[in-house]
C-alpha cells in the first residue's frame, strides 16, 4: 500500500511539472556524501559518522569524550579546511539522551544543502533541520516527525523550495509528533519551514 501512494505521490508531481508549475530547479536531490577514510584529528571527541561534503567541508557525528551531565550527548559538527587543518565552524545543540543522531542530505540546483539530522531514542522522534550554503550553517527548526513504525521518513519525504520557503512533502502513513500514536496519511501533511518558524500542517 504504501509503494502504491508513493507511486501516486510522485505521478501527481510529475503532472505538475508538466503544466510549469514547479520549477525542478527548486526540487531538492537526495545526496549520499562518501565517508572519510582517514582518520579525523578531534581528540577530545568520539566521533559515530562522518560525511564529506567537499574537500573542504566535513560533516560530523560526535560527543565529548569526557562525559558532562549538561552537555554530555551526540551533536552534529561542521568542519571546514583552513590551511590544510579541519576547524570547527558550527556545532548544533547536544542531543542529551538520544541513542541515534543521524544526518540525511537532499541538494538544490544552486548547491545548497539541507542536512535532516534525525533524533532517536528508542524510537524517531524527528528530525533537525539545517541550511548549507557557501560554508555558512543554519539551524532551521525541528520537524517532529516519524514513519508509520516510528522509523525513518526520509524515505517517503520530497523537499522542495520555493523563494525562501522550504517545503516538505510526505508519502505513505507517517507519525505526526511522535510519540502521539496519531498516524496520518502523508499526503495530508505539508511541513512549511522558514529560517525562524517550522508550521506542521495538515489538510
Amino acid at each position: 500500500m504504501r509503494k502504491l501512494l508513493f507511486i501516486f505521490f510522485i505521478s501527481l508531481e510529475q503532472l505538475a511539472f508538466s503544466q510549469g508549475l514547479i520549477d525542478t530547479n527548486d526540487i531538492a536531490k537526495r545526496i549520499y556524501p562518501p565517508q572519510v577514510e582517514n582518520k579525523i584529528n578531534l581528540s577530545s571527541y568520539d566521533i559515530f559518522d562522518n560525511a564529506q561534503i567537499s574537500k573542504d567541508e566535513l560533516i560530523i557525528i560526535a560527543k565529548p569524550k569526557e562525559y558532562k551531565s549538561d552537555n554530555g550527548g551526540l551533536r552534529m559538527i561542521y568542519l571546514v579546511n583552513d590551511d590544510d587543518n579541519f576547524n570547527i565552524k558550527f556545532q548544533s545543540q547536544n542531543m542529551g539522551e538520544a541513542y541515534v543522531y543521524e544526518p540525511y542530505f537532499f541538494q538544490f540546483a544552486n548547491n545548497e544543502i539541507l542536512i535532516f539530522a534525525e533524533k532517536g531514542y528508542e524510537y524517531t522522534v524527528g528530525f533537525d533541520v539545517f541550511s548549507l550554503k557557501e560554508k555558512s550553517i543554519k539551524h532551521l527548526g525541528f520537524v517532529g516527525i516519524a514513519g508509520s513504525l516510528r522509523d525513518s521518513a526520509v524515505d517517503q519525504m520530497r523537499v522542495l523550495k520555493e523563494k525562501n520557503i522550504y517545503k516538505l512533502k510526505f508519502s505513505g502513513t507517517i507519525e505526526v509528533k511522535p510519540p502521539s500514536d496519531r498516524l496520518v496519511a502523508g499526503e495530508k501533511v505539508e511541513v512549511i519551514i522558514t529560517e525562524n518558524r517550522v508550521e506542521i500542517k495538515e489538510n
